[in-house]
This record gives C-alpha cells, structure tokens and sequence, in this order.
C-alpha cells in the first residue's frame, strides 16, 4: 500500500495514469488518503461486506451484515440527491452538477454511461452484452464467496494483517492488469463490446471456482 501510495504521489513516467473515464474522475490524493482512513476505520469496526452480508442473509438468518448494506445504499442514494446527481440542483439548490453539463445519474436502464442496455449498431438488443454481464456477476459472486469476502471486506482484512486477504488485493491488481492488456476486459457504454478474450475468461473462471468449490469440501466426521 506504500508502494502504490508513492507511485501515485510521484507520478513516474512508467506508471500510466487514466485521463478520461472513470478511472480519471476522482479527488486530490490527500484527501483520498485521508477519507480512505475514515472510512477503513468504519469498514473495520463493522466488519461491512457486500458478499457476507447476502450469506448471512440466506444461510444463517442474521441480518447484521445485510442492514450495514441497506444502509450504505440508502446513505449513497440521499447524498447524491441532495448534491444534484439525480437532478439539476439538488435537495437544497446547491446546483453543483452545472459545471458538468447533464445530470450524473439516471433511473433505469436508459441514459447509463456505462451499463444496459446494451445494442449493436443497428440499434437492436445485443443478447451476448446482457448474458456474459450475467456470467461475469455470477463469476463475481461465488469468487468472492469461496474467499470469504467481497473487495472491500478484504481490502479491511488485509489492513489488519490478514495474509490470505492481502493475497486477493494483490490479485484484485493482477487481474485488472491482465484484463485490459491481454483483451478480456469489454469496453463500456450502451454499444459497448465483449473483450475479446472477456467469455473465454469468464467460462474458465466459472469452472475453476465450481471445481474449487466441489474439491474443497469439508468432509462431514462419520
């Protein structure tokens, strides 16, 4: 985390930083740093998990989890109606999307920057977009659940020292970087298209974690 704390502070000519897109929208890195900690104290102490929380939910009936989720949506949605993404000034006339031109956030699955739905360039449904979308989700999913946590979970744990959790972080970097430069990563947008290795990946991962899954099985005392 040091490491990449510089990195990003010294900006070295090897290290390619995004200038448009997602990855190019994001605050000063000092007050990234310090919200991170805020919010890493948080994620700490309530043992917040995206993952863990719908396992709770389904296998053991506990709720905890699960309303630290609800929570966090309910918490995501009124912020950004009170500072005007979903309209053009917000709950209180703060008018702070103008700058930006059209609103930031829309409901439904239309005017999404980089979501369904997906079309081709005839302007009809793109039925591979919306099944690998399944695909790579459910792959999310059950990766997530056999290690035991979502991103953010791990992201926590390997803060407090858990190797297992740092190993994941550090294979939340590798992924991504193989992702966009060996072409498994798709493009976004409402035309966007399949990487083109993207399915090849996903249907590997999908039974590698199925056979994962299986293999690993405790084995129940006679």
């Amino acid at each position: 985390a040091l490491v990449l704390l510089v990195l990003l502070v010294a900006k070295p000519a090897f290290v390619v930083f995004s200038t448009t897109g997602p990855g190019s929208q994001h605050v000063q890195w000092l007050v990234g740093l310090l919200l991170g900690l805020v919010v890493g104290f948080i994620l700490q102490r309530t043992r917040f998990c995206t993952i863990g929380g719908w396992r709770d939910m389904f296998m053991a009936k506990d709720f905890y989890l699960f309303s630290g989720l609800a929570a966090f949506v309910i918490g995501a949605l009124v912020t950004n109606y009170v500072v005007g993404n979903f309209g053009t000034s917000g709950l209180f006339g703060l008018n702070l999307r103008a700058p930006y031109g059209e609103v930031a956030y829309h409901w439904g699955f239309t005017k999404q920057a980089i979501a369904l739905p997906y079309v081709d360039a005839a302007g009809a449904v793109a039925w591979p977009q919306y099944i690998w979308t399944f695909f790579g989700f459910s792959l999310f999913g059950l990766a997530a659940t056999l290690m035991g946590g979502c991103p953010t979970r791990n992201l926590a744990l390997a803060g407090e020292g858990d190797t297992d959790a740092a190993v994941s972080v550090l294979g939340y970097i590798a992924g991504g970087a193989i992702g966009v430069n060996f072409l498994i990563a798709s493009s976004g947008g409402a035309t966007g298209s399949l990487g083109k290795y993207g399915a090849w990946a996903v249907a590997g991962g999908l039974l590698f974690c199925v056979a994962i899954g299986f293999l690993m099985r405790e084995k129940e005392a006679a």
